[in-house]
């Protein structure tokens, strides 16, 4: 009985393994487009994946990507950024050492990012009116003062979003204080009207908007993803 549950187990670590490796090979050569025209192309409402060159098996399990971003334009100056929720430290190559809601300029931050990044195209009909972008940009102070990061990812996934993600009816989650960086994305596009008050961001992993549906089950998201070169 050991000896068939060991097997099990070791099969198991195979495929997981097998498919961690068809994926990095998948995300890492896919048609790269340079940063210029990424920039060029980038619109407000957009995601920015972002994934480390050497990813931990969690990150790899849950998501392909490690990290993720929303493009923001300013409509009275036409600049571009990327809003973000991240740990300490992880702006530090653009002068910022804090962690929490910070704002960037979108090339700066894709030029200084040391691993691979990706834009994903939000559909032409999800796209903000301007209305809710200024009303965004008006708030966006007060996101950046009240909503810390939670930074216990790891464990906090482990004891709660298994589970919550196989059910959500089923079980409840502990609450914390402050939101993962695609839990942030989550409430951006709720705040931007992108999507309707059901949606619901608790949980989410960056690799999860790949599949955010509307109402009618379509993909608010392009399936082509762009990589980035530099």
């Amino acid at each position: 009985m050991i000896t068939i549950s060991i097997c099990i187990l070791i099969i198991l670590l195979l495929i997981i393994v097998t498919s961690i490796n068809v994926r990095k090979r998948h995300y890492t050569n896919l048609n790269k487009t340079h940063i210029n025209k990424i920039c060029d192309l980038a619109d407000t409402g957009d995601i920015i994946y972002f994934r480390w060159s050497n990813v931990d098996i969690l990150h790899e399990i849950v998501s392909p990507f490690t990290h993720i971003g929303l493009v923001l334009i300013d409509p009275y100056t036409k600049y571009k950024y990327i809003i973000e929720t991240h740990l300490k430290g992880d702006g530090e190559d653009l002068g910022i050492l804090d962690e929490g809601i910070q704002k960037y300029n979108l090339k700066d931050r894709l030029q200084t990012y040391k691993g691979f990044t990706y834009l994903s195209k939000l559909k032409n009909k999800y796209k903000p009116s301007l209305e809710k972008v200024i009303k965004f940009i008006t708030n966006f102070k007060k996101f950046k003062k009240n909503i810390p990061f939670h930074g216990d990812y790891s464990n906090y996934f482990k004891m709660n979003c298994i589970k919550y993600k196989l059910c959500n009816d089923c079980f409840t989650i502990e609450e914390k204080d402050g939101l993962f960086c695609s839990e942030f994305v989550g409430f951006c596009l709720k705040e931007l009207e992108i999507v309707n008050n059901a949606f619901d961001y608790k949980c989410m992993t960056p690799g999860d908007f790949m599949h955010s549906i509307d109402n009618d089950k379509n993909l608010l998201y392009d399936e082509k993803l762009l990589q980035v070169y530099k």
